[in-house]
């Protein structure tokens, strides 16, 4: 009895089978619904990531707006202080050569440009933004380096050469002779001045022309209102004076006859 009631419960549940429903085609509305997820993922991606890059590059440009401002002072000081010269040989009216030499480093001793921007890291961050304003900002602090060891030499020589000079004008006063030592000494000591003179000079030069030629540059490029491109275009099209100077200095380093010291 049993297994007959078995057999009968396997027999309807086969005919009573329910039967799979096919599944209706998706109209236009869903499948907006099913991609608007996906599309808006995407786009808000892009958002996100073009956001992220505005805030990136606008700390970058502020960053370089204050290296920029801590260094152009100094640049623009160290051009002012070549222009300084130059009135001040004009007014005293100085051509004869060592003379010259003398009267302009005994002049930058007393007013020499205190410099400390160019030797931070702060330059480091201007390097992206053109190689030519980099190059002119690194190689103002290695000349200015150059000059100020050799400015220091010419001061330690100055200072015995007047100290020997002083007691010499006393001397002929009081009408003692200098001596054989002295008169033996004299134009080594001369010698010696005349060129740290000259190193001083030669390396100051250098150090006013790429100082000029950087606060040039930072102002075209960082601090004026026109885009980059804009200057890039001038100054490759058409070169004013100042571009065809760096180009000279930055291509073969040797100043031009502008660039060399008045």
């Amino acid at each position: 009895m049993s297994s007959l009631v078995y057999q009968l419960t396997a027999t309807a549940a086969q005919v009573c089978s329910p039967v799979v429903a096919t599944a209706a085609p998706e109209s236009l509305l869903d499948v907006i619904d099913h991609w608007q997820t996906l599309v808006g993922a995407m786009f808000g991606g892009l958002f996100a990531v073009l956001a992220a890059l505005i805030v990136a590059w606008m700390a970058a440009r502020r960053e370089r707006r204050i290296a920029a401002s801590m260094v152009l002072p100094e640049v623009q000081q160290l051009t002012a202080a070549q222009l300084g010269l130059s009135r001040y040989l004009d007014k005293w009216a100085l051509t004869e050569g060592t003379e010259r030499n003398l009267a302009m480093c005994r002049q930058l001793v007393e007013q020499r440009p205190e410099v400390t921007a160019l030797y931070t890291p702060m330059i480091g961050q201007l390097a992206d933004i053109d190689p030519r304003l980099y190059s002119h900002l690194f190689q103002c602090q290695m000349t200015h380096r150059a000059f100020e060891q050799a400015l220091a030499s010419f001061e330690q020589h100055d200072r015995v050469f007047r100290e020997r000079e002083k007691r010499r004008a006393q001397a002929l006063r009081t009408g003692e002779k200098p001596g054989q030592a002295f008169d033996e000494e004299h134009p080594h000591l001369f010698a010696m001045l005349d060129y740290y003179a000259g190193r001083a000079l030669h390396g100051w030069a250098y150090c006013a022309a790429h100082a000029e030629f950087g606060a040039y540059f930072l102002d075209r490029l960082i601090f004026s209102r026109w885009p980059n491109v804009w200057h890039w275009c001038r100054m490759r099209l058409f070169p004013n004076d100042l571009d065809r100077r760096s180009a000279t200095l930055l291509k073969t380093g040797q100043l031009s006859d502008a660039g060399e010291p008045e």
